[in-house]
């Protein structure tokens, strides 16, 4: 093997270099201590290891004395140390932010933070390749307007670039430089230079998976091949034309002249399916088309469909749905090397789900932000109760956590945490604020007997702990710059007193989020920046994205990795998945500074270049396993997803060579199959269940009372009613920090009660009849009255000043209204509430009359009842209340004629909302001025005749149900809009 050599991608990498390396040391095995080994990850590391293992058996030595086999920046860091400390990314991030702030002109209104990403990555680039900017502003500004091709040197823009990055690269060195500390792209530089300096002749290197190199390291390497201390193996296809953009020999192509080396790339894949694949990929001008008809003729059975198949999503559960399935199989067949290939992160997740239910463990290489853990989750919910006041959501989220106040029993603490819910969130409608919090549990406790108010003191310790917690951190939380130092002790001794530091240690993903507070800590020492709090939240939530979370190792052999990581693998079988334009090749890290032809004239790599290299990757995956699936989603949320162009390149090839698209129909059909899906198996049902089954109603479920909806909601869906009225399934109560329609409705109905009738606790009531001269009065009393039923929601919520506001503007209008209504009718009695049992039932209807006036019949002279109805929201339509299908005004005549002996005449519904045309609910026209009044009036034989109808109705339908009979159940002829349960709609139903 000469130093430097580049084989097919058909060949394993990984045994060549082995197999090269013992018969290479073969007189001084086992012991190879003076042998170093570079690979570029951690996972090539351990399969080269077992690879050299078993080669080495082979030679009859069970055991070996080293090799060294590391990464390459790696290896070089701990040779030598270097006299000057090393920025962390911490620190470096923060001096950055600190250049920027004291630059504030160069950047106006942006944020610093969200500029500094983008400045670090060009510094980061500009580090590795160890370039220089020039020492002033003018011969950099002449430097780009030669790489974009401008002739003046004025151009605004171009100024203004240049300006923004020269000022902040030599203010950022500044400041290193009186820090006295270096960055990491120098340290390596240094070390480097003194590794050569001080390497030892007998050492030996053997290199493989190189990718792009720095002119540092790459100087190294040919130092080490001159001296011939270093064997180096790459992987490429022939070679890629030179006006190729991209191509996945291109980085190798470039490595080799970096390497200032002779030696030759492959002409060709010496099997035939690597020789398809070299002329899918080829970057030839000829066109596709021919390419595959000259492949189809060298190869009448196409090599490609025996090794990798297709499979197409509808969307992103069936996509990881079908990696289950597809590993599944391959386990059962017997292959254990399997590996997952994904730039998808959602998906690696869902995925390791999916086959952790199967009951095969994954060995994740990637892992995953650390903001995504439920450490860190927890940490946040904590920092947002700060924010917001001790709002319910994240306080309770919180409090349930099972890394809070870990000494504590955990369910006598959910408990508590339960009763705290219940009783004060939501029986008090309490949405935030500990005092709040704390006042109205005393509230509670003095309602109730002494004995079960004690069960509520555990709660005062609960609050009082967070209390004792949060006041390290609530004087930071406003606008006050502070030192950064300042927020992370102040966050350090809250986590403390939470017990969320004592939990973090004992927790994988908490361990690191602790590492990571303890080096943002260290990164202040020495810094002048001053942050606000929502600065420092910038920060540390950065810090938790941009970091990972690697869980433990694994014994599994299903390996999950990113593209990048799976540099020289080898598997039984692969699964390439996400293979969307979105993430294979993805964005590949665009920059906002400069375009493609300035990088490549400053030094810096291209965008073909990190496309090449990732190409170059895909390219070998191709060739790393015997059975490969490739898997996209070609829908997510409704909008098509666009597949990977390096998949339709090979889809579109195979179509036009051998008429097939490479779609795993076995698999599909699989996945379409729900029962294949692992799941629990449920208890069998006790009996088969009907298409369409119908409700049967015992005695016991019947409701002993029923309301005027109850009976709507019987006449509309019987189903409906069944769930709601008998079984008594309701949604879980939410409290409302905004005021709901209803809510509105339901103070309004307050404020007309105490403005008739005396309500303790509230002004009013307007005792004197309405008259031009007490208007006024009138109008002062409702809005005193208005104030006072608004004031404990003014008090939660500011915004709901706005409902206030609103009902103020209609309170005129209602008091005219008024005054037309009492030449006829007297207010009787408001907020009434009237229960009557039926005649002959066991069912008793009961309801609230909002309103009930008390008239004289004109032409009798006889006392009538007249009964009006409050609508704040929406009215039931004309039509529906003549047909009787609302039932609501004539249900309110049978509730009144219950409380005495006046005939109720008169019911209709009196609106009370915004200007709207009250017939259709549009915007009211603009002649129209008043949003008072009354609509859907019924009376006389109308009323009589409607409110017979559904008092036969309703008996009619208690005696089917309470005899056993079964509910209506409707045929097949129409959806049912209630419930969507197949049935004839209900207007048809009854009319049968």
């Amino acid at each position: 093997m000469c130093a430097l050599q580049v084989i097919p991608y058909g060949e394993d990498p990984l045994r060549r270099l082995a197999q090269q390396l013992i018969e290479t040391h073969r007189d001084t095995l086992p012991k190879l201590t003076d042998v170093i080994v570079l690979l570029p990850t951690p996972q090539a590391s351990l399969r080269f290891r077992q690879v050299l293992l078993e080669i080495a058996a082979d030679h009859q030595f069970p055991a070996l004395l080293g090799p060294t086999i590391d990464t390459l920046p790696r290896w070089v860091n701990q040779q030598s140390i270097t006299e000057q400390a090393v920025l962390s990314e911490h620190q470096r991030e923060l001096m950055l932010v600190e250049a920027l702030i004291s630059h504030p002109w160069l950047y106006g209104q942006g944020n610093p933070w969200t500029l500094a990403d983008s400045l670090l990555e060009l510094f980061d680039e500009l580090g590795a390749t160890h370039l220089s900017l020039p020492e002033t502003l003018d011969p950099f500004v002449e430097q780009l307007a030669g790489a974009y091709g401008l002739e003046r040197l004025d151009h605004d823009s171009l100024v203004g670039e240049a300006r923004l990055v020269h000022s902040l690269w030599q203010a950022w060195h500044q400041q290193m430089h009186a820090a006295g500390v270096i960055d990491r792209h120098t340290d390596q530089l240094l070390k480097l230079a003194a590794c050569q300096a001080s390497l030892s002749p007998r050492a030996h290197f053997y290199i493989a998976g190189l990718g792009d190199v720095s002119p540092a390291q790459a100087h190294w390497l040919r130092h080490l091949l001159a001296r011939q201390q270093a064997e180096i193996l790459l992987q490429a296809s022939p070679l890629a034309l030179p006006d190729t953009d991209y191509h996945p020999a291109r980085g190798m192509q470039d490595l080799l002249q970096r390497l200032d080396s002779a030696a030759a790339i492959p002409a060709a894949a010496d099997n035939p399916y690597g020789q398809c694949l070299d002329s899918i990929y080829s970057d030839s001008p000829s066109p596709l088309r021919l390419r595959a008809s000259a492949c189809a003729q060298d190869f009448p059975h196409s090599p490609v469909a025996e090794r990798i198949a297709i499979f197409a999503a509808g969307n992103a559960e069936r996509e990881a749905q079908a990696i289950d399935l597809q590993v599944r199989l391959w386990w059962h067949e017997g292959k254990r090397n399997i590996g997952i290939v994904t730039e998808n992160r959602r998906l690696a997740r869902r995925t390791r789900a999916l086959l952790e239910r199967s009951g095969i463990n994954l060995q994740d290489a990637a892992g995953w932000a650390l903001s995504t853990t439920s450490a860190a989750a927890t940490l946040e919910r904590w920092l947002e109760t700060l924010e917001d006041d001790f709002a319910y959501q994240p306080l309770l989220d919180l409090l349930k956590s099972p890394y809070l106040l870990p000494g504590q029993d955990r369910e006598a603490r959910l408990s508590c945490v339960y009763r705290f819910e219940q009783g004060v969130v939501l029986k008090e409608n309490v949405a935030r604020n500990l005092n709040r919090y704390r006042q109205h549990l005393r509230y509670r406790q003095n309602r109730l007997p002494a004995d079960m108010a004690a069960d509520y003191d555990d709660i005062h310790l609960l609050l009082d702990e967070l209390a004792t917690a949060a006041s390290p951190l609530l004087d930071l939380t406003g606008d006050t710059p502070h030192p950064p130092g300042e927020f992370l002790a102040a966050l350090a001794t809250s986590l403390e007193r939470l017990g969320l530091s004592q939990s973090f240690t004992d927790d994988a993903a908490g361990q690191r989020i602790l590492q990571e507070l303890q080096q943002m800590q260290a990164a202040t020492q020495g810094s002048n920046l001053r942050m606000r709090w929502s600065e420092f939240r910038t920060w540390l939530g950065r810090t938790l994205e941009r970091f990972n979370f690697q869980p433990p190792a694994q014994t599994g052999q299903v390996q999950l990795m990113s593209l990048g990581q799976s540099v020289l693998s080898r598997f039984d079988a692969l699964i390439i998945a996400g293979c969307e334009a979105e993430y294979l090749p993805g964005t590949v890290g665009g920059s906002p500074f400069f375009n493609d032809g300035v990088r490549q004239a400053l030094g810096l790599s291209g965008h073909s270049q990190r496309l090449s290299e990732k190409f170059h990757q895909f390219r070998c995956l191709l060739e790393s396993a015997d059975r490969i699936l490739l898997t996209h989603r070609q829908e997510q949320d409704g909008e098509a997803v666009v597949a990977s162009a390096w998949l339709q390149r090979l889809q579109s090839f195979h179509q036009l060579a051998y008429d097939d698209d490479l779609i795993d129909q076995p698999l599909t059909q699989l996945v379409n199959h729900g029962n294949l899906q692992v799941t629990r198996v449920a208890d069998p049902l006790p009996q088969p269940m009907a298409a369409h089954p119908t409700a049967r109603i015992g005695a016991e479920l019947f409701p002993e009372f029923l309301s005027a909806s109850g009976y709507q909601q019987l006449i509309n869906c019987p189903y409906q009613f069944f769930a709601a009225r008998c079984l008594k399934l309701e949604p879980p109560e939410l409290i409302r920090e905004m005021l709901a329609k209803a809510d509105y409705g339901e103070r309004v109905h307050l404020c007309l009660q105490a403005f008739h009738h005396d309500v303790s606790g509230l002004p009013g009531p307007f005792a004197s009849p309405l008259s031009d001269n007490n208007r006024s009065a009138a109008v002062q009393c409702l809005h005193d009255i208005a104030v006072a039923v608004f004031a404990r929601d003014l008090e939660d919520n500011f915004l709901h000043r706005g409902w206030l506001k609103r009902w103020q503007l209609m309170i005129p209008e209602y008091i005219d209204w008024q005054f037309t209504r009492q030449q006829d009718w007297q207010v009787k009695s408001t907020e009434l509430t009237v229960s009557t049992p039926r005649p002959n039932s066991t069912v008793t209807l009961r309801g609230r009359l909002d309103r009930i006036d008390a008239g004289v019949d004109a032409e009798t002279g006889a006392r009538v009842v007249g009964i009006i109805d409050y609508k704040t929201g929406a009215i039931p339509d004309a039509a529906e209340v003549l047909s009787g299908e609302s039932v609501q005004l004539p249900f309110y005549a049978l509730l009144a004629e219950s409380t005495g002996s006046e005939t109720v005449t008169r019911v209709e519904y009196l609106a009370l909302d915004e200007r709207k045309d009250l017939a259709n609910g549009r915007p009211a026209s603009a002649s129209r001025k008043t949003a008072v009044k009354t609509v859907g009036t019924l009376e006389t034989e109308t009323l009589e005749s409607l409110k017979d109808d559904i008092a036969e109705r309703l008996d009619l339908l208690v005696n089917q149900i309470q005899t056993g009979e079964a509910m209506p159940a409707w045929g097949d002829e129409v959806t049912c809009a209630y419930c969507q349960m197949s049935g004839l709609c209900r207007r048809q139903a009854w009319q049968e």
